[in-house]
C-alpha cells in the first residue's frame, strides 16, 4: 500500500477488509481487496510542551493503534505524550478525543478484551489505565 508520508509505525484490521496504518501522525484507512487509501485523519498537538522529542519526530506522531474489540473506536499512543482517541466508522473518522498523560513519548496502548478500558505505557516505564465512559 502506497501513500504513507513517512514511516509506518502500527497497523491494525478494523475488519476483514480493512486495515489502518499510522504514519507520522495521521491514521489511514485502506480497502484491503483494491489497496486504495480511502480515509485518511490527522490529530492536532494538545501542548507544546512535550518534554524532549528526538528531531525526526514531531508533536503527535503515532507509535500504536489499537482498535476497541466489537466497537467503533481506535485508540492511539503518540510522541507528544498523549493518547488519541478515534472514531473510525466507515465516512467519518475523526480524533474525538485527546488525553495528555505523559511528559515523554507514549510507547504503546492497548484497550481490554471487553473495550471499556485503555491502558498505555510510556517510554520511561510510566502506565496509565483509563476506563471509557458509558455510551
Amino acid at each position: 500500500m502506497q501513500g504513507h508520508p513517512e514511516e509506518v509505525y502500527a497497523c491494525e484490521f478494523l475488519d476483514q477488509n480493512h486495515l489502518l496504518t499510522a504514519s507520522s501522525d495521521r491514521l489511514f484507512l485502506w480497502d484491503i481487496e483494491t489497496g486504495a487509501c480511502i480515509q485518511q485523519a490527522s490529530g492536532t498537538p494538545v501542548s507544546p510542551d512535550q518534554g524532549q522529542l528526538p528531531a525526526r519526530w514531531q508533536p503527535g506522531y503515532i507509535f500504536s493503534a489499537e482498535a476497541q474489540p466489537s466497537g467503533s473506536l481506535v485508540a492511539t499512543a503518540c510522541s507528544d505524550g498523549v493518547l488519541r482517541v478515534w472514531d473510525c466508522r466507515f465516512g467519518q473518522m475523526q480524533n474525538v478525543c485527546s488525553v495528555p498523560l505523559y511528559r515523554g513519548m507514549t510507547a504503546a496502548c492497548a484497550w481490554d478484551a471487553e473495550g471499556h478500558c485503555i491502558a498505555s505505557v510510556a517510554t520511561n516505564g510510566e502506565m496509565v489505565a483509563l476506563e471509557k465512559a458509558p455510551s
